[in-house]
This record gives C-alpha cells, structure tokens and sequence, in this order.
C-alpha cells in the first residue's frame, strides 16, 4: 500500500496565523484601553464630568477584552472610584447651578429638572463614597425645594405666554401649549387663579387660536385658486380649514365664509 505523507506546514502556518490575529486584537484592545483611561482622567472636567461613569465603564470593557490586569494599565480601583465621585459631583454641582440660573431665564427650561439631575448625580456619587451632607454641595432641602416650586411655576408661565403670543397665528399651538401649562401647573400645586387665568379664560385662549388658524387656511385656500401651480392643494387647505372650525366651534360666517364659497373653492381646485 502506497504510504500518503501530509506536511504539517500548512497546519503551523495557520496556527501562527491565528495567533498572530489573537496578538493583533489583544495589542488594539490595549491601545484602545489606555486612550480610554486617558479620557476617564480627563472626564471629570469635561463635559462638567456628566460622562464620567459612563467613560470608566468604556475603559474597564477594553481593559477586559485586552486580557491585561488594572495594574497593567498603572491603574487600580480605587483610583476609579476616585475619579467617579469627582465626576459626579462635578456634574452635580454644575446641575444645581444650572437650576439656579433658570430661574431667570424664560427659555422654557426648568429649575425643578435639574434639581432632579442633581439629585441623581448626587446619588451615584454617594452610592461610592458613601452619604455626604446636602452642605458639602452648598445646598438644603429647603433651598431645592423652593428650586423645584419656583423652577416647575416659572415653566408653567412659559407656556402660558408661549400660548397667549400664538392665540393670533397657530390654534394648535396654542392647545399644545395650555396643555404643557396646565402640566406644569398642576406639579407646582398652584390654582389657575394664582396665574391670574381660569378655565373659561383658558378656552377662550384656546377659541381665539383655532379661529386664527382656521382663518389661515381659508386665506390659503383662497390664494390657491389664483394660482393655476397650486390648485391641487386646496383641498388640503380646506380640510385643515374645516378641522380649525370644529374645534373653533364658530360657524362658517363667523368665519368669514359660506358653504357655497367652500364648494366654490373645492370645484376651482381639481
């Protein structure tokens, strides 16, 4: 019987192979790992240290997947939790800041959004380091109470203002913006009255916008006509028109217009 030698030098070459893709990916992990230590050193004061957890967990999958022991990298875990509680009350600090300095801003944020920010940043800070004084941070319960009640009035002010400038332009503007409004009222445990508004007042708000858009879309409608390009839209414009009326509740010669008119429009429009 005729004897088959096999040569194993394919075999040896293949396992170098693998090997050298193993060493390949496990140096890419490493040098990746260090970049990521880097940024976790620096977070703290990047970003107000908001990402700090979030980079030191990037680091420690790397360092995983690399194979390497912390010390490898001249680091150790509690120079980690270190880093974590900077970060975190960096961004802690920072949010209460932020809550005080919204206050007199009407830019539709809210105090009481960050005071819950700050909360949370203080949580993780502690949940390391163990419970610190509301005092260390330069706060009270007190002081984030009154940020939470005037953050949460404030924003509901916002939006009755950002109701009241679209009561002549954009109805459903306005119900969105009641809406947000009335939200926020109700967290802030003040009455309409204390607004100087109340329920009739507010849907009279709500009328004025949707005859405003109502009358928007049959100007629009009217246009159309004019306009041999165009007038494949009306009917669009007329069903936004009709969809303002309803919630108007006005007719259509309080509107401004007629059932003829509309049929009118419709008929110019195909």
């Amino acid at each position: 019987m005729k004897k088959v030698f096999f040569s194993a030098v394919p075999f040896l070459f293949l396992m170098t192979s693998t090997f050298a893709l193993a060493d390949q990916k496990s140096d890419e992990a490493i040098i990746s790992a260090r970049q990521a230590l880097i940024n976790v050193r620096e977070s703290p004061n990047n970003n107000f240290g908001m990402f700090t957890d979030e980079q030191i967990q990037t680091f420690l999958e790397l360092q995983k997947e690399s194979g390497k022991p912390l010390v490898f990298f001249g680091t150790n875990p509690d120079e980690l939790k270190d880093i974590s509680v900077t970060g975190n009350t960096n961004a802690a600090m920072f949010a209460l800041r932020k809550a005080k300095f919204t206050l007199y801003v009407a830019n539709g944020e809210s105090a009481s959004d960050y005071v819950a920010t700050f909360r949370s940043f203080q949580d993780k800070a502690d949940r390391v380091r163990g419970n610190r004084p509301l005092k260390y941070f330069r706060t009270s319960e007190c002081q984030l109470g009154q940020l939470t009640f005037f953050g949460l009035r404030n924003q509901a002010t916002y939006w009755l203002i950002q109701a009241d400038d679209s009561a002549n332009s954009d109805g459903l503007k306005v119900g969105e913006s009641i809406k947000n409004f009335l939200e926020f009222q109700k967290k802030s445990g003040e009455k309409l009255e204390d607004f100087g508004f109340s329920a009739a007042k507010l849907q009279e708000l709500k009328t004025k916008g949707y005859v405003a858009s109502a009358k928007y879309w049959l100007s629009k409608a009217r246009a159309c006509v004019q306009n041999a390009d165009t007038r494949s839209e009306v009917r669009s414009y007329i069903d936004s028109f009709r969809a303002q009326k309803e919630l108007s509740g006005k007719t259509l010669a309080e509107l401004g217009t007629s059932e003829s008119e509309i049929e009118e429009l419709l008929a110019k429009g195909h």
